[in-house]
C-alpha cells in the first residue's frame, strides 16, 4: 500500500520484502503493521481487529481474517471476556473451539499471549478426539511441549509472565520445531498418526480440569506452509508493537 500526502508518494518501508513499522501523520495511524501474509495463511484471529470490528464483550465468534471463512466459537465462563486487544481467560469453562484439521503437514502454527504467574499446564491447541496423539500446552515449569504419539518434547526456553510472548511451531513432515519470540527454542523427531479428527480447540480447554492457560490470548495463525526463520522472528515483532505491554 503506497502512502501519499496530496499527490506526494512517500513510499512504502521494507526489511527484505517485509514491509515494517507503524505509520503516523501528526495523530492519524495510516499504516498497521501485520502479520506475514502468504497464499498459505489459511486461519488468522486476531484480537484488535476483532474486537474493533464490531464484537461486544460476550462475542461467541472469533472472526477469520484470512478469507477462509474458519471462524473459531467462543465459550466464556466464569467472567472471562473479550479486553481491547484479545480474550482476558481465568476459567477452565472458556473455550476457543475451530473446526479444521490443525495437523496437517507442513504448517506452522502461531500464538501470542500473555501468560499469568499460574502457568497451569495451559493449553494451546488440543484436537477434539486424539489429545493424546497431537496436542500443545505450556508445562508448569514454563516451557512450551508438543506432544506427538503420546510422547513429547519441550522447548528449552521458559516463558515469563506477565510479557507478550509469540510461540511457534513448525510441523515439517516428521520434524518439529519450536520457536519463542521468533528465536529457534527445540528441534525434534517423531513419527506421526494420521489426524482424523474436524476440530481443535485452541488457548483453552484441556484434557485435565483446570489444567489452562491464564492470561491473555491476543492472536493464533495457522499456515499450511512453512515460515522462514526470518519471517517467524518478523511476526514476533508484529506481535510486540500490536500486543506487547
Amino acid at each position: 500500500m503506497a502512502i501519499n500526502i496530496g499527490n506526494d508518494n512517500i513510499s512504502d518501508i521494507y526489511i527484505g520484502a517485509d514491509k515494517i513499522s507503524d505509520i503516523y501523520i501528526g495523530s492519524e495511524l495510516v499504516y498497521t503493521q501485520t502479520p506475514i501474509y502468504t497464499p498459505g495463511m489459511r486461519i488468522w484471529y486476531d484480537g484488535i481487529k476483532n474486537y474493533n470490528g464490531g464484537h461486544d464483550i460476550s462475542s461467541a465468534v472469533w472472526s477469520d481474517l484470512s478469507g477462509n471463512g474458519t471462524d473459531a466459537q467462543v465459550t466464556l465462563s466464569g467472567g472471562d471476556a473479550w479486553t481491547d486487544n484479545g480474550i482476558q481467560i481465568n476459567n477452565n469453562g472458556t473455550r476457543i473451539r475451530v473446526n479444521y484439521d490443525l495437523w496437517t503437514r507442513p504448517c506452522t502454527i502461531e500464538f501470542a499471549l500473555v501468560v499469568s504467574s499460574n502457568y497451569n499446564y495451559g493449553t494451546l491447541a488440543f484436537e477434539g478426539s486424539d489429545r493424546k496423539l497431537h496436542g500443545s500446552w505450556i508445562g508448569s515449569d514454563g516451557r512450551v511441549v508438543v506432544r506427538v504419539q503420546s510422547s513429547y518434547n519441550a522447548a528449552a526456553t521458559v516463558l515469563t509472565t506477565s510479557e507478550l510472548h509469540t510461540v511457534t511451531i513448525v510441523l515439517d513432515g516428521n520434524t518439529q520445531r519450536v520457536y519463542i519470540d521468533g528465536v529457534s527454542s527445540s528441534i525434534s523427531s517423531k513419527t506421526w498418526a494420521n489426524s482424523v479428527n474436524t476440530f481443535f480447540d485452541i488457548f483453552a480447554t484441556s484434557i485435565t480440569t483446570s489444567r489452562h492457560i491464564r492470561g491473555v490470548a491476543h492472536s493464533f495463525r495457522y499456515y499450511s506452509s512453512v515460515l522462514t526463520d526470518e519471517q517467524i522472528a518478523f511476526n514476533h515483532t508484529v506481535d510486540v508493537r500490536r500486543f506487547g505491554e
